[in-house]
């Protein structure tokens, strides 16, 4: 036994020594290049007791007992089985393959840690009925690797999932048969992709795998080693959705509906891809989608191609928030690309993308939309850019439509718990529109050329919007059409408080879902709240900026609105009309022009709250404050650079405007607004009158026009026009205005209702005529004017046909100077009127001059008709005590109360007649003193004879009441007294009227000396011109002549002898015979 065992160590050592020979030479010589280093491994043949498949492989199933094993680099090989059929093929039934997405797993993996495989996200391919597969060189369990697969088959039902770290299948395809050739899996046969209650449905399946990739490790794709599928033919796609579908996070929907099942159908004409690598899913060939919420209308989506970036929700994804965008199970969409066909005539396809959602009340056409839920953003093109000519896309939600060739929306990122976020960032490129409709607002749209874009300010919590190029925002209601328009409009918004929430029965009745008919944007579902309210904080237009609107139109170059809002004040738990729908909208913009309003004036004439036509103004700059009350906004300041213009259109003669070189308008606690206007000088024009001052101040509530200035003012025309006299009988005369009444002021002005005064050193001056033939020329100076019109003239509203010049008053200082001219021009009288207050009566046509006063007046003679006769210059000085009448239609003037004349022959029109040279009167001078003095004009209606010559002024003088007179003429002075005397220019002759039983005393004293002559007469004639003593009536009393008197004329001529005085002393004649003057 001994010696056996010692020859048999012999031997062995023997063998051993030839094997080391063998393996430090003939190997070494036979193996050209060095050997790899020393791995494990890769077919390993006893592991079964490291092997832990029970939490990924369901129990029961052959993965748990004790399978065989492949392990690679890439993964792991399981069968229960195996055959080589050749060198380079293997049979493996049952075969599941079980491949690491992440470096994590395969590392795991490389270190034969099994159990940690069941944390790590793996692809699971499993073919029932195995699989041969044809290595691309044999397969050598010695050589330490396993060769690629080039080809092979995978027979029976075929099941290729996805299982994430969670444990749970995150979805799968299953169809059976599959070729494996060169990296690339497919099958003819039928496929079904289902994930979460959600199926894809085709055939021809083409799926191709990363070799090199799989062989290096990378771990760049979130799929693993799956580089694209391709499923050439689509059935059907039925996608689960989350409860309340796409818009349940997109957007605000009704409630009934945001927990109710959705689902969304698609169909394609071309081929299903999904590219691993970018996670991109795409549809071609014309793409049909239908996304239904139970109890809603069916959305509808077309386009040509589709294309959708998703990722698979891993756990370790979900913890660090890498992974956002929404979910349709557990794939996260990031990134949606739909677009319409390029314009390929002859072609059937979606030219372009359309989105009808009666659901929500959407509507969407563009040729291309990109939807990047990661980003929050939303790209809408309505052209490609190889289409010829540019479309707009168009955008419809609910009552609002937005066109534009590009609309690019950014929502804001999402905010901390309890931080509301902001509206995001929007840019509309190119000419687009903008049309809303809502109750409160009614009809609004805005235009622009170029763009609109808007964008949150610095702290977060405002938002910026612009409109550039011809921009213009237009709001149509009940109340009237409302336009803002400019080269660029910016608007600055604020966060405003929270909405109340609607009453309980509102939010019931509200709940309910609306019918599946329902027409587009009539959802009357209840609406979620949004995060924040805005409210207008700052409105600027440039670039010839208007506003149009039922009460204003304005134009200026540049218009900025600020808006503020007085501190909020707790409500009431009470529900109020005027708490805000659930359903409003989350801005709360002021309602073109027609939201700044001022606050309703109590005692505003209901005549004017209306006016027909708008108010219109024009200038450089407007910058206006206003403050947010209720729902609207009242205009609290407003300057105005100008030149500014201000006015209304109007066909009436009587339309008014505004000018100055500014305009500032501030809000009073009192009145309302108050309003000034600035110039050199600023006017008012009324028709073609107008009211002139360097300031102008209106105030709102009182309708009253102030200035406190130097100004002037120019009376309109209009206001001089009367309405034919009631009686309907027509005026002898008519007053003709040549020159409105034109006021100078260095005080100043007040304008309220139906009076204007004017006072301190104040002039008016005017021409008229009261006949073709004279002309006239007024000048009056006082310190205080008024001028009272018939009704209300305002600047909010005029109604000048009701509106007539009733009254001017001038009182204080008072001179009234005028001047009357011939139709040739020529001078033919001048007065000059002293007196405390003068008023004129524009109904009735007079003038009313209170006492006492006095007048002075220049004239021409030309009683005398002959053509060659001179005419003698005349002056006259009236004194009176108590009124003056003027009826200036009839040419009438009345004077009451101790009346005073002296008239007589003057050089000049500049030499007074004074009374207090009247003790010595001077050759045609005449005096007379009476109670009332009543002229009246005689001349002939017509202003034009047969013989072309012009009419000659003839007026009758009527003295009555205690009437004294004296005169003097070449050859005698006469003088005397009467109830009454009678004047006629024409005539040339002083009637003497005496009154029952006291009759008319008459004397004449030559001047030359002789005889005196003096009588009681009932009536008599006397030339004032030769003091001749004409048509003598005598009274009891009779006549001297001389020392003789008589009875009156008998049958012998003689004068019977005058008796002595048979009444109490004259005191009238007394006057005259202690004043007689002399030669």
């Amino acid at each position: 036994m001994a010696g056996f065992l010692k020859r048999y160590v012999r031997a062995l050592l023997a063998v051993a020594a030839l094997m080391g020979i063998y393996r430090f030479t003939v190997v070494p010589w036979l193996q050209t290049t060095a050997p790899a280093p020393q791995l494990p491994p890769d077919v390993l043949q006893d592991l079964n007791a490291h092997q832990s498949w029970d939490a990924i492989f369901p129990e029961g199933s052959w993965q748990r007992r004790n399978p065989k094993l492949i392990l690679t680099h890439r993964g792991v090989l399981l069968a229960q089985r195996w055959q080589q059929i050749d060198p380079q093929t293997w049979q493996l039934q049952p075969l599941t393959i079980v491949l690491p997405v992440t470096a994590a797993g395969r590392q795991a993996l490389a270190s034969r840690r099994f159990e940690s495989l069941a944390h790590e996200d793996l692809w699971i391919i499993t073919a029932g009925s195995g699989a041969q597969i044809h290595f691309d060189e044999p397969l050598d369990i010695t050589s330490g690797r396993v060769p690629q697969v080039v080809q092979g088959t995978l027979g029976g039902a075929i099941e290729l999932s996805r299982r994430t770290s969670a444990g749970q299948p995150q979805w799968r395809i299953r169809t059976h048969d599959l070729v494996i050739d060169d990296g690339q899996l497919s099958t003819p046969n039928e496929v079904l992709i289902e994930w979460n209650n959600s199926r894809v449905v085709g055939r021809e399946l083409r799926l191709t795998v990363h070799n090199t990739e799989l062989a290096t490790g990378n771990s760049r794709s979130a799929w693993g080693p799956l580089d694209q599928l391709d499923l050439y033919k689509i059935e059907s796609v039925d996608i689960a959705l989350p409860p309340g579908g796409l818009w349940g996070r997109l957007m605000t929907t009704a409630k009934a509906a945001r927990d109710a099942p959705a689902r969304l159908k698609l169909a394609a004409g071309g081929r299903f891809s999904f590219d691993f690598n970018s996670s991109t899913a795409r549809l071609r060939n014309g793409v049909h989608v239908e996304h239904t919420v139970e109890g809603v209308a069916t959305d509808v989506f077309d386009c040509q191609t589709l294309v959708a970036q998703i990722e698979p929700r891993t756990g370790a994804g979900k913890a660090n928030g890498s992974q956002r965008g929404a979910g349709v199970g557990s794939l996260g969409i990031r990134r949606i690309e739909a677009t319409g066909s390029a314009n390929v005539s002859g072609m059937e396809a979606f030219e372009r993308v359309t989105v009808t959602a009666p659901s929500i009340g959407a509507r969407l056409v563009a040729k291309r939309v990109v939807l990047d839920l990661i980003k929050r953003r939303v790209d809408i093109d309505g052209s490609l850019l190889n289409d010829a000519g540019q479309q707009p896309a168009e955008l419809v939600y609910q009552t609002h439509r937005i066109q534009a060739p590009r609309i690019e929306y950014q929502a804001a990122p999402e905010s901390a718990p309890g931080q509301p976020a902001h509206l995001g960032w929007l840019v509309a490129s190119g000419a687009g529109t903008i049309d809303s409709q809502t109750e409160a607002a009614g009809n609004t749209s805005l235009r622009w050329t170029q763009s609109l874009r808007m964008a949150p300010l610095d702290d977060g919590a405002r938002q910026w919007i612009e409109v550039l190029g011809q921009a213009s925002a237009s709001q149509r209601t009940e109340q009237g059409n409302r336009n803002l328009l400019g080269e660029r409009i910016e608007l600055w918004l604020s966060p405003a408080p929270p909405r109340r929430a609607p009453p309980a029965a509102a939010r019931l009745v509200a709940s309910q879902p609306p019918p599946a008919t329902q027409p587009l944007g009539t959802a009357q579902a209840e609406t979620v709240s949004p995060k924040r309210n805005y409210r207008l904080q700052r409105l600027l237009v440039t670039g010839d900026a208007m506003l149009n609107t039922p009460q204003a139109n304005v134009r200026v170059d540049s218009l900025e609105l600020r808006a503020e809002y007085p501190a909020p004040i707790a409500a009431s738990a009470t529900p109020t009309a005027s708490a805000s729908p659930a359903g409003a909208s989350a801005i709360t913009p002021p309602t073109v022009g027609s939201a700044v309003r001022v606050a309703p004036v109590a005692s505003e004439p209901a005549a004017f709250e209306q006016p027909v036509e708008p108010l219109m103004l024009t200038g450089k700059t407007l910058v206006a404050t206003v403050i947010g009350v209720n729902d609207g906004y009242e205009l609290q300041t407003m300057h105005m650079e100008g030149p500014v213009r201000a006015w209304r259109e109007s066909v009436d003669p009587f339309s008014w405007h505004l000018e100055g070189t500014s305009i500032d308008v501030l809000a009073v606690p009192v009145g309302g607004l108050e309003g000034i206007i600035h110039g050199q000088p600023a006017r008012v024009v009324y028709g073609d009158g107008f009211i002139a001052s360097t300031a102008i101040r209106y105030v709102h509530a009182t309708q009253a026009i102030t200035i406190d200035q130097p100004g002037e003012l120019l009376v309109p025309s209009a206001l001089l026009h009367r309405p034919a006299a009631s009686t309907g009988a027509e005026s002898p005369v008519r007053l003709e205005w040549l020159k409105q009444p034109r006021v100078l002021w260095h005080g100043g002005l007040s304008f309220q209702d139906q009076r204007i005064r004017i006072t301190d050193r104040v002039v008016l001056s005017a021409a008229f005529r009261t006949s073709p033939e004279r002309l006239t020329w007024l000048e009056q100076e006082c310190d205080d004017l008024q001028i009272d019109l018939t009704g209300p003239v305002t600047a909010s509203a005029l109604n000048a046909p009701a509106v007539q010049l009733q009254q001017v008053t001038l009182r204080e200082n008072l001179r009234i100077m005028a001047s009357t001219l011939s139709r040739h021009g020529d001078r033919v009288r001048r007065d000059l009127l002293i007196a405390p207050e003068c008023r004129y009566e524009a109904a009735q046509s007079q003038v009313v001059v209170s006492g006492p006063g006095t007048i002075k007046s220049w004239f021409r003679d030309d009683s005398n008709p002959a053509p060659d006769a001179p005419r003698v210059l005349r002056g006259a000085n009236v004194r009176y005590r108590d009124t003056l009448v003027a009826l200036v239609d009839r040419r009438e003037v009345v004077l009451e109360g101790n009346v005073e004349i002296l008239t007589g022959p003057v050089a000049d029109w500049e030499q007074d007649i004074e009374f207090a040279a009247a003790r010595g009167l001077r050759t045609n001078d005449l005096l007379v003193r009476g109670d009332q003095v009543h002229l009246y004009d005689v001349s002939t209606a017509a202003p034009l004879g047969l013989s072309g010559q012009p009419e000659r002024s003839r007026w009758e003088c009527k003295v009555a009441g205690h009437v004294a007179f004296r005169g003097r003429t070449e050859t005698s002075l006469f003088s005397g007294t009467a109830q009454q005397i009678v004047y006629n220019t024409e005539l040339q002759r002083l009637i003497l009227r005496g009154a029952g039983r006291e009759p008319a005393y008459l004397r004449s004293d030559p001047v030359a000396g002789g005889r005196p002559f003096q009588a009681y007469v009932e009536s008599a004639a006397v030339n004032p011109a030769t003091g001749e003593i004409q048509d003598l009536r005598i009274a009891a009393g009779g006549i001297q002549v001389g020392n003789e008197t008589g009875g009156g004329a008998n049958g012998t001529g003689q004068v019977p002898a005058l008796p002595g005085p048979t009444r109490p002393p004259d005191p009238r004649r007394d006057f005259f015979d202690t004043n007689r003057g002399q030669p």
